[in-house]
């Protein structure tokens, strides 16, 4: 059986060791690639990433060298575009008479 073959690229990354768990989730936020390697993970050197990750208190060491990054498995309008669902509210009312207006019919996301 073979795998999913992803170009290798060598690249400026970033290392980033320490709790790899709270590195991932917010690599994840800025839908960065990432390899992972084993207790460390690679991703690329991005000043806004990097400030962040620097922020928790996480070890960022510059590198050089091959990038495979994870294959994003993310629907291609991106996580909060197109594919996003509506959100449909729904309310108790005391009258038997009530007649939805248009505004009612939108729903809300609140």
């Amino acid at each position: 059986m073979t795998g999913i073959n992803t170009p290798v690229m060598t690249q400026q990354l970033m290392e980033v060791r320490g709790d790899i768990v709270l590195a991932a989730l917010c690599i994840g936020q800025f839908h960065a690639p990432c390899q992972i390697d084993g207790n460390r993970l690679l991703v690329l050197a991005e000043a806004p990433l990097r400030q962040v990750l620097q922020t928790l208190g996480l070890e960022l060491n510059d590198t050089d060298e091959p990038f495979t990054p994870v294959p994003c498995f993310a629907p291609e309008a991106g996580a909060h575009g197109a594919a996003r669902r509506a959100v449909q509210t729904h309310a108790l009312l005391d009258t038997d008479d009530y007649v939805p207006t248009e505004t009612d019919r939108r729903g809300s996301n609140a």
